[in-house]
């Protein structure tokens, strides 16, 4: 009899675990709407500072609602905002992913020399940065010449 509470119990923590995921899927779905109006709004107003705050609530929300982040990854999005980006979320977690930030152009290098720095200092590994730029969207590319 001693066995059947603890089946229980772990049952009732997995189900909990899982209702409670579900709660942040289906919060996160409502409000999705919003947030991208409001996201398209501000980025296309030039807010800056209102779309880096979009990126780092959308990563504490991988984080802590989703649990999809990794403890690399969310000290990358740490060592980028405390280097001075506006905000910073995990991208393409799938193979050990990787992390974009928002910040002032002519901040761009000093950014990402300051917390690749940091990072390196924290986990033992070395990363690299891109710094691409924005543009007015996708089109038609023309091939590379051999």
């Amino acid at each position: 009899m001693d066995e059947e509470p603890r089946v229980s119990a772990t049952l009732g923590d997995l189900l909990g675990d899982l209702v409670e995921r579900e709660l942040a899927v289906f919060e996160r779905a409502e409000d999705q709407t919003q947030h991208e109006k409001r996201r398209r709004h501000r980025a296309g107003d030039g807010d800056l500072e209102r779309l880096g705050s979009l990126l780092s609530e959308s990563h504490a929300s991988l984080r802590d609602d989703f649990r999809i982040s990794t403890p690399e990854l969310d000290t990358l999005v740490d060592e980028l905002e405390g280097a001075g980006a506006l905000g910073a979320r995990l991208m393409g977690g799938g193979f050990g992913g990787c992390a974009v930030a928002v910040c002032e152009a002519m901040r761009t290098d000093e950014i990402a020399r300051v917390a690749t720095v940091a990072y390196a200092a924290r986990t033992g590994r070395e990363p690299w940065s891109l710094r691409p730029r924005a543009v007015s969207g996708a089109g038609p590319l023309d091939p590379p010449k051999p």
